[in-house]
């Protein structure tokens, strides 16, 4: 079972995370509001979400900024599912591709956003990816990215990530979430405990052991101080 159509799943989001809305990322309710507070979306404006999944995420931002804005993810059943479930919210729409190949673009847009979507990009191809990210903003268009970072494994495609900042000498602004995490995750846990017997009725289990595998290695890295959470903007109008 997939989980965006698991009725488990959704009650697992809504003690992890502060909401259901079909997460399978490491963004809760306060780090998605933080980031929309301080992009400051305003009504209309152009929104790109890479990596949105089933879209859900991409709705509430839509609904919460009245921007309109464009979901992007590699996996067509996700959103075939998108499209299916949102076809009521006017102001978005979906499309299928990779993130570093995108075509339906051909006007400025003023916002893009990658939540926890960096990791799936390959580490030769991140810092291509972010030049054409800035080649799409407009003249005062910003990038928010909520990313980890960590002192052990590979973090190839995020160390590109900061070291395509550092070459263009864009002015960003880094926020430390890594207190935010730790609670988080220790909140799944948590969460996945309250929610098992939900999953074994549903016949989902193995989505179930998917999260909390997920959940332990997570917090293995919090006990040994490995973890870094950050969310990033990036602003094209300065430099």
């Amino acid at each position: 079972m997939v989980y965006y159509e698991s009725e488990a799943h959704s009650k697992f989001c809504e003690l992890a995370y502060g909401a259901d809305l079909k997460q399978m990322g490491m963004s809760d309710m306060y780090e998605l509001d933080i980031l929309l507070e301080l992009s400051a979306i305003k009504p209309n404006a152009s929104v790109i979400d890479f990596g949105c999944g089933a879209g859900y995420i991409s709705v509430y931002i839509a609904k919460k900024t009245c921007s309109l804005l464009t979901g992007v993810d590699i996996d067509r059943y996700a959103i075939n599912h998108a499209w299916a479930a949102h076809k009521e919210t006017k102001n978005v729409s979906f499309y299928c591709d990779d993130m570093y190949n995108i075509a339906f673009s051909k006007q400025y847009t003023n916002h893009i956003i990658s939540i926890d979507s960096l990791y799936f990009i390959t580490h030769s191809r991140v810092e291509s990816f972010m030049s054409y990210c800035l080649s799409m903003l407009d003249t005062n268009g910003i990038i928010s990215i909520l990313i980890n970072t960590y002192k052990e494994g590979n973090t190839k495609g995020v160390d590109a990530c900061i070291n395509w900042l550092n070459q263009h000498n864009l002015h960003s602004q880094i926020i430390d979430l890594t207190d935010n995490a730790s609670r988080f995750w220790v909140r799944c846990q948590e969460a996945l405990n309250q929610t098992k017997g939900l999953f074994l009725n549903e016949g989902s289990i193995k989505l179930h052991t998917k999260r909390y595998d997920e959940c332990n290695m997570m917090l293995g890295k919090i006990k040994r101080n490995s973890l870094k959470r950050n969310l990033i903007f990036v602003h094209k109008g300065y430099g």
